[in-house]
């Protein structure tokens, strides 16, 4: 990895140990084909408890996507 940039493995290290989030190896069936690496990992930001509620409550009555937007002072 230091042969590519000196700086990659400081920064690697640092998000590691600075994550709050559970880290899942993705199985073959949902990695993404184009990455071209079996090595694919899912950053789960919720306790594995809650997030295994959360994939109960999906099953049962599916998932709806919601996004916001924050103009942040725009247009003052």
């Amino acid at each position: 990895m230091d042969k590519l940039d000196p700086l990659a493995h400081p920064l690697l290290q640092w998000i590691i140990s600075s994550n709050r989030s559970h880290i899942v190896k993705l199985p073959l069936s949902r990695q993404l084909k184009f990455m071209h690496t079996s090595h694919q990992f899912l950053l789960l930001s919720s306790p594995p408890a809650k997030e295994a509620r959360f994939r109960t409550a999906k099953k049962l009555y599916g998932s709806t996507f919601a996004f916001q937007c924050v103009g942040h002072g725009a247009g003052r």
